[in-house]
């Protein structure tokens, strides 16, 4: 038993000569925070910090006005949050502890205990843009392609071209009922990648979607990856 006594001491003695954790991270860095509860996705900017007690962001805006109800809420809401320093890129998770909208639209996250350096994607994706039509149960949409790997890919939807209600039934369809319609360059015809919408960000003038390809049939697969090599080789 004094052995166990002397072990948490030594324990405790060793974790208060530990410096205190600090974010490796500077003010006006964009962050992506991803929001699991709500299947979606914030691009913000860092504009304030209190270390070892909170993070300030700016707010885009939001389409469900529940989200900030639900943040407000004691507890708040988990999330996980990227970004990339000085081309490192680290992630943490941590929640948000409230959001204030008037006079100005900011969040309040709380400061994270430990971040790590992380690889975004398993399997990268290069950049481009592609006009497609995307297809949310029976009802297709134009959209373009930002970028893409043999896995998914990152796609957006102007916000001119569909209506507060498209976006609604768009959000409320299954994840799992999503079609690409890709015509790559050089191709006579139409490719389709059935997907798993993964996520979603709203942005004042667009819809951004994070795709994961799904049970992609092996033509459509094999003009992909044909088109992704070739990609690969001018990539930098």
């Amino acid at each position: 038993m004094v052995e166990k006594y002397k072990k948490v001491a030594q324990e405790l003695k060793s974790s208060s000569n530990k410096p205190p954790f600090q974010l490796i991270i500077d003010i006006n860095t964009k962050l992506h925070i991803e929001i699991s509860e709500f299947s979606s996705k914030i691009k913000c900017e860092l504009i304030g910090i209190k270390e070892g007690k909170y993070l300030i962001t700016t707010l885009p805006l939001l389409f469900d006005s529940s989200f900030v109800d639900k943040c407000n809420e004691a507890g708040g809401i988990d999330i996980i949050c990227r970004y990339v320093f000085k081309g490192i890129a680290y992630g943490f998770k941590s929640n948000i502890l409230g959001i204030v909208t008037t006079p100005i639209q900011i969040m309040v996250i709380e400061y994270p205990k430990e971040a790590e350096i992380c690889n975004i994607r398993r399997q990268q994706r290069m950049t481009l843009l592609l006009p497609c039509r995307i297809k949310f149960g029976t009802t297709m949409f134009y959209a373009s392609v930002l970028d893409i790997s043999n896995e998914g890919c990152q796609m957006v939807v102007l916000k001119s071209t569909i209506s507060k209600k498209d976006i609604e039934m768009i959000l409320s369809i299954s994840p799992n009922n999503v079609c690409v319609i890709l015509k790559l360059p050089g191709s006579e015809k139409d490719i389709l990648l059935p997907a798993i919408r993964k996520n979603y960000r709203m942005e004042e003038t667009k819809v951004c979607f994070g795709m994961e390809f799904n049970n992609v049939p092996k033509e459509s697969m094999d003009l992909l990856k044909g088109f992704t090599a070739e990609l690969q080789k001018f990539s930098v």
